[in-house]
Formats: C-alpha cells, sequence, structure tokens
C-alpha cells in the first residue's frame, strides 16, 4: 500500500518476519538502524555532508514515497510470501537430505585398509617407492575429512618438493542457498541400468575393470580422428576388446559410433563433437573462430607406433612418482603449430584443461541466440508479442543459469572429499603395472587382495599400452623398459606468458566428476535438439 513502511513494533523479534497485515506502534522505519550503523562506523558524516553540499534546495524537501507494491496487502504480504517460499524450499531441502544419509560406496577404503588404502585417493602426498602412502599419513586425511576444517587439511602431510594443493576439500561445507545442500543431493535414478543411486566400482570389480580398460583404450585412441572412427582398425579392436567387458556400463551393442559414449539421453546422436564448438560466432563484438592450440600428435592413428613429434608423460615409475607426488615438470611440450578444430581425444583432453569452468556452454548459448534457436514453448514470454523476458525467462536468466549451475560442483566435491575419496585414472594404472607388470617384460611390484578382476587383466590393450611406453621411453632417454602406467599429457596454465608445467589429474578424488557435473547441468539447461549440420 502507499508509502507503507515496515516498523521495528510490527515484526517478529527473532525472525524480523511481519506478524500482521498492517504496520501500528512505532512509526520509526528500520532503514534507520542502517543510518545508525554508518554512522558508527564514519560514514554516516561524510555522506551527510556530501549529500548536504551537491543536492539542489528543491530535492532536499521531504516528501512520501509513491511505490506501487505489486502484492495485495503490500510490504508486508510481500515479506510473508518471502519467508514461507524460502521456508517451503528450506523443509524440503531438510527432508532430502535426512533421507540421503548414509550414502553408499564401494568398500574399497575398508576392503583395502591393511594394503596401504590402494583403491583411494592420495595425491601430493609422500610416497614409497611402489607410488603407495604411508597409512598413517592417510588416517591423517581421514581426520580432516571428519573434522571438516581448514586447519584440519593444513596438517594432511605433503609430498618434499611437491606442489599440489588438495582441491576444494571444503566446497561441499558450504550451505547453499540456491537448490539443495550438497549432502543432499543423491545422484539420480539412472533408468537404463537399473540403479538408484550411482557408486563409483570397487578397483577388484567387473565394473571397476571396465572402466579402466575404457581409459586405457581412449589413452590409447588420442590421436584418432573422430571422423576416422568408422574405418580405423585400432577403433575396431577397441570396439572388440570393449564388447567382451562383462561389467561393462556404457551403450551396447559397442559400435564405432557407439564407443567412448553414455547412454544418457541423446548422448548417441549425432557426432562426437559439438558443432558449438566448431561455429564461428561473435562475442563481445569480437569475431571468435574456435581453433584451439592443442598437443603435437605422439601416435600414428592407423598403426599405433610412436612418431616422436609429441610425447605423452608419466610412462615410467620414476616420472609417476614424482607427478603423483606433484613435483613440477621441468621439461618441455610440444604444441601442434597450426591451431586447429577440433578433431580427436587429444584435442577434446586440451580444450577440457583450458576452459574456464562454464566457458562452453556460456558460449554455447550466445550463439543459440544470435542464430535464433527458438526458446522452449513452456517458456511464458514464448508467444507474447508485447512482453519478452529478461531477469525471468529471458536471455540474462539464461546466462545466469549457466553460471550458477556450476555451483553444482560444490555437490560433486562433497562426494569426492566426504564420501568416496576413489583413486584417479593414473593410480589405478601405478595399481595395474605394480601387479602384472612381469606378465609384459617389466616388473611385479606388490600385490592386492582382492586382486583386479580377469577382465582387466586379460585385455588386449595392456600389450599395446605396454609398448606404446616403451617407445615413448626409449625416445625420451629413460630405460628401454615398458609400463602400464595410465599416460598423461602435461598440463599447462591458463596464465599468459607463464609456462607451469605439471602431469598427472587435479588434486582432488575422482569421483564424481567435476566437469562432467557442470555439463550435465548446463546442457540439460540449454537442450538444444534441432540444428542444420555444420
Amino acid at each position: 500500500m502507499k508509502g507503507e513502511q515496515l516498523t521495528d513494533t510490527n515484526l517478529n523479534k527473532t525472525t524480523g518476519v511481519p506478524v500482521n497485515g498492517e504496520p501500528e506502534g512505532s512509526t520509526q522505519p528500520i532503514s534507520a538502524s542502517r543510518r545508525s550503523f554508518l554512522k558508527k562506523t564514519g560514514f554516516g558524516a561524510a555522506a551527510a555532508l556530501t549529500a548536504g553540499a551537491l543536492a539542489p534546495v528543491a530535492l532536499m524537501q521531504t516528501a512520501a514515497a509513491t511505490e506501487i507494491i505489486p502484492t495485495v496487502g503490500g510490504a508486508n504480504n510481500r515479506a510473508r510470501q518471502l519467508v514461507a517460499i524460502r521456508t517451503d524450499a528450506a523443509n524440503e531441502a531438510a527432508r532430502d537430505e535426512i533421507g540421503a544419509f548414509p550414502h553408499p560406496t564401494n568398500g574399497d577404503e575398508e576392503r583395502y585398509e591393511h594394503q596401504q588404502f590402494v583403491g583411494n585417493f592420495f595425491r601430493s602426498f609422500p610416497l614409497d617407492s611402489n607410488g603407495l602412502v604411508n597409512p598413517n599419513d592417510y588416517q591423517i586425511l581421514l581426520m580432516a575429512v571428519r573434522a571438516g576444517t581448514k586447519d584440519a587439511f593444513d596438517n594432511v602431510p605433503q609430498a618434499t618438493g611437491g606442489t599440489g594443493k588438495l582441491l576444494g576439500p571444503l566446497d561441499g561445507q558450504t550451505f547453499n542457498i540456491l537448490g539443495p545442500d550438497s549432502p543432499g543431493a543423491i545422484t539420480p535414478a539412472f533408468a537404463p541400468l537399473g540403479l538408484t543411486r550411482v557408486v563409483p566400482p570397487s578397483i577388484a570389480s567387473a565394473q571397476g575393470a571396465a572402466e579402466m580398460v575404457e581409459l586405457y583404450w581412449e589413452a590409447y585412441c588420442r590421436d584418432v580422428p573422430f571422423i576416422d572412427f568408422a574405418t580405423n582398425p585400432i577403433i575396431a579392436r577397441a570396439v572388440a576388446d570393449i564388447a567382451g567387458l562383462s561389467g561393462y556400463q556404457g551403450p551396447k551393442p559397442v559400435t564405432p559410433q557407439t564407443i567412448f559414449r553414455y547412454q544418457f539421453t541423446d548422448a548417441l546422436n549425432g557426432p562426437y563433437v559439438s558443432q558449438f564448438l566448431l561455429l564461428k560466432h561473435r562475442l563481445d563484438g569480437v569475431d571468435f573462430v574456435p581453433r584451439i592450440n592443442t598437443r603435437a600428435r605422439v601416435a600414428d592413428p592407423n598403426t599405433g607406433q610412436v612418431l616422436g613429434t609429441g610425447f605423452d608423460y608419466m610412462t615410467n615409475l620414476s616420472e609417476y612418482l614424482n607427478a603423483e607426488q606433484t613435483v613440477p615438470y621441468s621439461g618441455s611440450v610440444t604444441f601442434d603449430p597450426i591451431p586447429r578444430y577440433i578433431r580427436s581425444m587429444r584435442d577434446l583432453g586440451q580444450l577440457a584443461t583450458s576452459d574456464s569452468i562454464y566457458s562452453l556452454y556460456f558460449r554455447a548459448a550466445v550463439i543459440a541466440n544470435a542464430i535464433g534457436v527458438p526458446v522452449s514453448p513452456n517458456n511464458p514470454f514464448a508467444l507474447d508479442t508485447r512482453v519478452s523476458g529478461f531477469g525471468t525467462f529471458g536471455l540474462a536468466h539464461l546466462l545466469e543459469l549457466i553460471a550458477k549451475a556450476t555451483a553444482g560442483e560444490r555437490h560433486a566435491f562433497y562426494y569426492k572429499w566426504y564420501v568416496h575419496r576413489k583413486l584417479r585414472p593414473e593410480a589405478f594404472g601405478n595399481v595395474v603395472d605394480g601387479t602384472l607388470g612381469s606378465e609384459f617384460g617389466g616388473t611385479t611390484r606388490f600385490s592386492i587382495n582382492p586382486a583386479l578382476h580377469s577382465d582387466l587383466t586379460k585385455s588386449s590393450v595392456l600389450p599395446l599400452i605396454f609398448e606404446r611406453n616403451r617407445q615413448l621411453n626409449a625416445l625420451r632417454g629413460y630405460p628401454n623398459q615398458g609400463s602400464l602406467l595410465h599416460a598423461q599429457e602435461l598440463a599447462t596454465s591458463n596464465q599468459p606468458n607463464t609456462m607451469i608445467l605439471s602431469a598427472g589429474s587435479p588434486t582432488p578424488p575422482a569421483s564424481p566428476a567435476g566437469h562432467a557435473t557442470s555439463a550435465m547441468q548446463t546442457e540439460s539447461i540449454l537442450q538444444i535438439r534441432q540444428m542444420e549440420p555444420v
């Protein structure tokens, strides 16, 4: 209602919520307390002097504010609606969270507790000569997880010479104002697999074997162009091997068109590379051609033989130990001299290390808007000829949602640190190499019980990985010895005029993937279904 002000006496003293529909008692507005605060901090006098010095006399006359409040019952009713909506949302989130506990795990932390926690995360920790953690150091990590404080995580031992910081262990402690609280954000049902919750597999399971075999094949096929998948002989071998995995969770039948994909809705449609990663577009007035600075090819895409033009790293134990303890790499990186459109998994990997959290999805939204992709017919402004949305169901809202969706990575990081603490792929590769090396001409360094699944130990990709790593070691001046380590590219800083090199993955536990979480949420918001092919 016109001229209404919220007053101290018609507010609940605990919550600050209006207790009835009309102001009563004192007419002193609550904004006076803000002015008092400014005066106490020294800003009030300066602001008053400035206002008195600059404002014309006519503008300094007092008058009742004329404001139209589009809510029946005025400001008080609006405030009560606000509290009711937020209270309902908070109560719903609380119910979800109570029902989410306990979160299931794969049991590897208990299964391998007396085997140096071989199935769990300890990147950046001090490691022994086999690349395994001191159990006492891992227990300090568990104490930090139970405490959930920065000081506790600061006490987790760091490898000598290592520079890697534990990434995001406190993210999941944040209370989110928007959306569910992180502990209550359970993984949704995935109907094609009949699962109610997705739990990362044990390293000894058939599903864990399938996951690692697929990762090995992806690494071996990094230089195969997507456009050649249908006829490439290496892809054909990968298809045959993966199709025989008893724990494989991907789409079946496995074909060159479906390999390395997942059976989410529409994920099997179209080419491997999104057209939004290939389209020229204008961003903030700048014409943008999406060719990336990518790494030089490592292997012949048809034979798999090392070319000597580019290199993968962490192909031997000494290099792995330095990388896993996050000791900076002192060598160099060989880039392709020609910027390229994305052609292969190597290019996609380079893109993943170069993006800025949600930048790719922001670009996709900008492109879709520029080329006139229509909004959903469910949008209340879709057919309106007089009113359009901006901050609500408009472009600004869309871009805001894309940015906010990445807050879901807090949920991923809660599961990473407080639930699963799963080892990362290169550490899994060390387990494979450490337990099977002698079968391929290397050295068996330790054993685990339960052992790795036969789907992994008998995979046809292992001799190929061993030989690829042998060739790379020989070319780079290491002993002419192969390995089953999961070779990686060097990560480089995104900052201009710097070349900070490191090998291996980032420093949170592996599962669930932060990149995948952001991708799933932002692509769900966009859901662009029909476009003419590039």
